[in-house]
């Protein structure tokens, strides 16, 4: 998403590539989510004994929240590699089903346990003209032009709709 922009920021101006910027939850105030078990990774380990899951399977940029209201939701058992699904939780502290915003997508297994990346928040698409493009999509295709096409570092980013009518 648009973190990547300041995480390269950060790497190429202040620290390099000695020091490793590690992420090593997956966590909200919600409670813990997922575990990074490897230092260079950007992907999690869901933990299944903090909180129950539930997931919605996400045709990525298609499906929005009133779409996955007739949708089965899945346990994390049922998880298919290469998939993107939303999260939703019941914790021990009282929230039930609490549609958590977050879609991930798994892809890999360890063990019997889900291993996912955040892939993006549910409602964070660019929406115009009913193209609803992911804010992972745009990040990465503005970049790409950025520095291929126009050889350029990309700063920051906003987007607004604009119609000259």
């Amino acid at each position: 998403g648009s973190f990547a922009i300041y995480g390269e920021k950060l790497r190429n101006e202040f620290i390099g590539d000695d020091i490793t910027i590690y992420s090593p939850l997956y966590a909200a105030t919600e409670g813990l989510i997922g575990v990074n078990p490897d230092i260079d990774g950007k992907t999690y380990i869901l933990n299944p004994k903090s909180m129950f899951f539930e997931f919605l399977p996400v045709n990525d940029a298609s499906l929005t929240n009133a779409d996955t209201e007739t949708t089965s939701s899945l346990f994390i058992e049922q998880l298919e590699v290469g998939k993107a699904y939303e999260v939703i939780i019941t914790n021990l502290t009282g929230l039930y089903r609490y549609r958590f915003g977050d879609v991930v997508r798994c892809v890999d297994y360890k063990g019997q346990a889900p291993i996912v990346e955040v892939a993006y928040r549910m409602g964070q698409f660019l929406n115009a003209l009913g193209e609803r493009t992911s804010e992972e999509a745009m990040a990465s295709a503005l970049s790409t032009a950025a520095s291929d096409d126009w050889k350029l570092g990309l700063k920051d980013y906003t987007c607004v709709e604009y119609f000259n009518r």
